[in-house]
C-alpha cells in the first residue's frame, strides 16, 4: 500500500526531484459510494419491494471487484493510457481503447485512430500504434 500511495503523489517513475508520471486510480473511492437493493427471495421469484433496503459493494464483499470495473472503464475512456508490457489487464485496456476509438474514427470519416496508449517495458515508455499485440504463455 505504501508504494500505492506513494505512486499517487508522485507518479511512476519518480526520482528525487523529476517528475514522474501521473496516475489516476478512483475504482476504490468510487466503490465505496455504490450501494445495490437488498433483494428478497419470495418463491424463487427475486423482487425488491418499495421500501427496498440498501447494502453497499463492501457488505457484499465485492468491493475489489466494482473498483476494478470502474477502473477499468475509466481507463478506456481517457485521453491517455499508460499500461504495462505483459499485463493482461493492459493488453485488454489497450485492445478495447484501440477498436472503440477506430470505429468511433471511422464513423467521423477518419482513417487513422487518435489514441494515446503508452506501454512501460524494460527499455522504457513507447507509444503503441494499433492494437496491443496478444499475450503468449509460456
Amino acid at each position: 500500500r505504501g508504494a500505492l500511495r506513494h505512486a499517487r503523489k508522485n507518479g511512476f517513475f519518480y526520482y528525487k526531484k523529476d517528475i514522474g508520471i501521473p496516475i489516476f486510480e478512483s475504482g476504490t473511492e468510487s466503490a465505496e459510494k455504490i450501494r445495490f437493493p437488498r433483494f428478497s427471495w419470495y418463491l424463487d421469484h427475486p423482487t425488491i419491494g418499495g421500501n427496498a433496503s440498501y447494502v453497499t459493494a463492501r457488505e457484499m464483499g465485492v468491493l475489489e471487484l466494482v473498483a476494478s470495473i470502474i477502473n477499468f472503464f475509466t481507463a478506456i475512456r481517457a485521453d491517455i493510457f499508460v499500461g504495462v508490457r505483459g499485463s493482461t489487464y493492459s493488453t485488454d485496456a489497450f485492445s478495447v481503447r484501440y477498436y472503440q476509438r477506430k470505429e468511433e474514427e471511422e464513423e467521423r470519416g477518419r482513417s487513422e485512430s487518435s489514441v494515446e496508449n503508452f506501454i512501460v517495458g524494460p527499455q522504457g515508455i513507447e507509444r503503441l500504434y494499433g492494437p496491443a499485440a496478444p499475450l503468449a504463455c509460456k
